[in-house]
């Protein structure tokens, strides 16, 4: 069983605290519960997941069901009416696939011990409405031995006021950094 918390809107514990509020904060517009608050933490956290096995960690980095059918499909071009792909169907299928790439490159995390490095996010940055993604997104690292390795942990990351999530995890394995 997973706890989950609700967040308290920055402007809200102010005004309980009552120090004041300078600027109102929409509801639909916080960042998403346990979103990290850069891309440079959400990666460290996702080679820490990954290198302990820490399923909780890895699913806590990464949007929920909930998230992802009711504020972020609305907004992607696959959701057109026009188009008819189905909302669960595109659940189930980030899911398989989410699996299925966290069984595959589990063990070389667990058996390397690596150091992360930086993050490179290589593609264009995309804008909607409540949220922005970017793209192309690799994770550097360095092992023991020092080398100076590269992967797609995850390929894109959404970014919702100030908060990182992983929309799924890759099945890529490292490869020497492309400098």
């Amino acid at each position: 069983m997973t706890l989950r918390s609700n967040p308290i809107s920055p402007c809200l514990l102010a005004c309980l605290l009552g120090t004041g509020c300078d600027r109102p904060q929409p509801l639909g517009e916080l960042a998403f519960p346990g979103s990290a608050s850069s891309v440079e933490v959400l990666a460290r956290d996702a080679l820490r997941g990954l290198s302990a096995s820490d399923a909780m960690l890895l699913d806590r980095l990464r949007l929920t069901e909930t998230e992802h059918n009711e504020v972020v499909w609305p907004e992607l071009p696959a959701s057109a009416p026009e188009i008819g792909f189905p909302v669960d169907y595109a659940w189930r299928n980030i899911q398989l696939r989410n699996e299925s790439a966290l069984e595959r490159v589990a063990g070389w995390y667990r058996s390397n011990r690596v150091r992360y490095h930086v993050t490179e996010c290589r593609g264009e940055t995309q804008a909607f409405a409540t949220f922005r993604v970017h793209t192309d997104c690799w994770v550097l690292f360095l092992t023991t031995r020092g080398e100076l390795l590269e992967a797609q942990l995850f390929k894109d990351v959404l970014e919702r006021d100030g908060g990182f999530k992983v929309f799924r995890y890759y099945d890529e394995l490292p490869r020497r950094a492309r400098l």
